[in-house]
Formats: structure tokens, sequence, C-alpha cells
């Protein structure tokens, strides 16, 4: 099936609170209280990006629950870097206490002299309240 970004933007900001804005690649997705953004291409399959991960999705249900999970916390992103290169990372499942790794990524070369630490990356939007009263203190004027 071939979806126009047109299409997917506006399903995800419908069901999401998510903004969507048309990139190089793609799609910029920006999530609401989210300093970050990601990119997301469209082509045989789905692709949400960063700088230091990716997350690939056959059908557009797949692509639509992982967004949903990420923006509500029950998602997080775990990199590992070697100095200051980003090496491995994993989208982690963190519910009812337990972690569950959903998938991971690396790289098959990396500096494995250098200081090793890892970064977590959360992607849960503000709540309804929290970004409201952004909003209200980022108006011009107010």
């Amino acid at each position: 099936m071939t979806y126009r970004l047109e299409d997917i933007g506006r399903t995800i900001e419908e069901a999401l609170p998510i903004t969507t804005f048309p990139a190089e690649r793609g799609l910029r997705l920006e999530i609401a209280g989210v300093e970050a953004s990601l990119e997301l291409a469209i082509g045989q399959e789905f692709t949400v990006f960063a700088d230091s991960w990716h997350e690939h999705f056959a059908i557009r249900d797949e692509l639509m629950a992982f967004l949903h999970d990420l923006v509500c916390g029950v998602l997080q992103v775990v990199v590992t870097y070697q100095g200051s290169r980003a090496v491995a990372y994993q989208i982690v499942e963190t519910g009812n206490g337990a972690v569950k790794i959903r998938s991971s990524g690396g790289a098959l070369l990396w500096p494995w002299w250098r200081q090793r630490n890892e970064v977590v990356l959360s992607y849960k939007a503000a709540e309804r309240g929290e970004r409201e009263a952004s909003q209200r203190v980022a108006a011009p004027g107010a």
C-alpha cells in the first residue's frame, strides 16, 4: 500500500499530541513538551529516527502504536555511547515495574577504548495542563 505524507501527518496529528512538518526525508515530528524532534521516512516501510537511533515498521498500525507508547511514556530509548559516539540503542518498555526490551540495534565497530555511558531518552508528551501552561507562558503579549 502506498501512503501519502500528508495523510500520514494528518493521521498522526489527529491521534497524538504530535505536530508534523515537511522534512528532507519525510516528516519532522514534534512532540508536545519535548525539545528533541523525530523524523519519519516513508518508503517500503515506515522509519522513525533521531540522531542516535531508528526504528522500522512494516504497517501504519505498528507505527501508530509505537508513537502512542512513546508519547505516553510507556517506551523509552536507551542509547549507549562510547566517548561521544552513539554505538547502540534499546527501545525499552517500562510498565508495571518491569523492564522489557522491545528492540535494539547498534554499530558493528565502535571505539571500544573510550569511556562507555548510557543516556535514557524520554519522548513522553507533556500532560495537557502542562502544555496549556507552557503555551500561555510562551504566548506573546500574555
